[in-house]
């Protein structure tokens, strides 16, 4: 199992899965620039069809265009990289994603 470095500056959305399997009993920084992407979630159609093209570059109405993810996830990593000072940021993006900073 790897382990996270001890003296860490964790930070995660606001999922609690993401806080929960990041932190455990350590204090855990929540910011909402790592929270999952705004999108409409349409009852018909093909929902995965829509999400695999937004992935590959498209942008959907409804959905959050992907240079604003990208501006704020890179605005929360800088704000935390230095907030962190010479601590290793981890910083719990989703549920499947995290990124571990040195």
């Amino acid at each position: 199992m790897t382990r996270l470095p001890e003296d860490a500056c964790l930070v995660s959305s606001d999922e609690p899965k993401a806080r929960q399997t990041l932190g455990g009993d350590d204090p855990v920084t929540r910011d909402h620039r790592f929270n999952e992407v705004p999108r409409a979630k349409p009852w018909e159609g093909d929902y995965r069809e829509l999400r695999r093209a937004y992935v590959d570059g498209a942008d959907h109405v409804d959905w959050e265009p992907r240079v604003e993810i990208a501006a704020r996830f890179a605005a929360g990593i800088t704000e935390h990289l230095a907030l962190a000072g010479e601590r290793p940021l981890t910083a719990r993006l989703r549920r499947s994603l995290t990124a571990v900073v040195p």
